[in-house]
């Protein structure tokens, strides 16, 4: 079926619903489902995290995209037709919950062991940032761990400083810049930076991204690799195909 809408519907028709129709359905969907199960209300986030608590989730993954990790708590927002809004769901052993956390975490104070998010955080600008890294720290555990990557600004900007076009002509680069008609080098970096089709607000180096996580109250904070962590079983989580643009940093409680 898929091939044959393929066949039908010219590739750039096929970008447009994909990039622009769906997305806004789906935040239509979500607003709706909002005002249903109260996001921003503190009694209905109580039950949340009371539910969340009895389940003995210790593992969080927050901006899980369409696939979730089965052993964590999968946290993204979804279109309510495929993961009900508001409620912690069970979808093929996998545990999701739909849920926009700009009202914060629906977590207890020190519940939690791991929090794991890839490719999350540049979706925050600062000030939202520094908020959710806030309510990390209030629901970690003493001696938990929040692991975060995110695309690497000095990184980015190294590259295009030496002038490495093998980097910006790298096929996974190529493919994560959502500017199709970006080719060149300062074109390619600058799309990530201004990536409103992805919804990017900010952009991160280790020294930035440090620095917001000891402003949030964590002080055992070190760089890591893909797939080194003090986290067991980063692998299974982990995507190494992101390497190639990312930073890697963990924080302990």
């Amino acid at each position: 079926m898929k091939e044959a809408l393929k066949k039908i519907i010219p590739q750039k028709t096929r970008l447009y619903i994909r990039e622009k129709i769906i997305p806004s359905l789906a935040r239509v969907d979500i607003a709706i489902s909002r005002n249903f199960f109260g996001t921003k209300n503190k009694l209905y986030r109580r039950f949340l995290a009371n539910s969340i608590k009895k389940r003995g989730f210790q593992k969080i993954n927050i901006g899980c995209g369409p696939k979730g990790i089965k052993g964590w708590l999968n946290f993204g927002l979804f279109p309510s037709f495929r993961i009900p809004y508001g409620l912690v769901f069970k979808k093929n052993s996998i545990y999701y919950l739909n849920y926009d956390l700009s009202a914060g975490l629906p977590l207890k104070n020190n519940s939690i062991k791991h929090i794991y998010n890839s490719h999350f955080i540049e979706h925050l600008d600062l000030k939202e940032g520094i908020e959710f890294f806030k309510e990390v720290y209030r629901v970690l555990k003493p001696g938990g761990i929040i692991r975060t990557s995110c695309p690497d600004l000095e990184k980015y900007a190294q590259k295009y400083i030496e002038r490495d076009l093998s980097f910006f002509k790298n096929k996974q680069i190529k493919e994560f810049c959502f500017y199709k008609e970006a080719h060149t080098p300062g074109e390619i970096f600058i799309a990530k930076a201004y990536d409103n089709i992805n919804c990017h607000r900010w952009f991160y180096d280790k020294e930035s991204l440090t620095h917001l996580l000891k402003k949030t109250g964590f002080k055992d904070i070190y760089p890591t690799k893909v797939h080194e962590s003090k986290i067991k079983n980063i692998t299974i989580i982990e995507p190494k195909y992101r390497a190639i643009e990312s930073l890697y940093l963990e924080a302990r409680k």
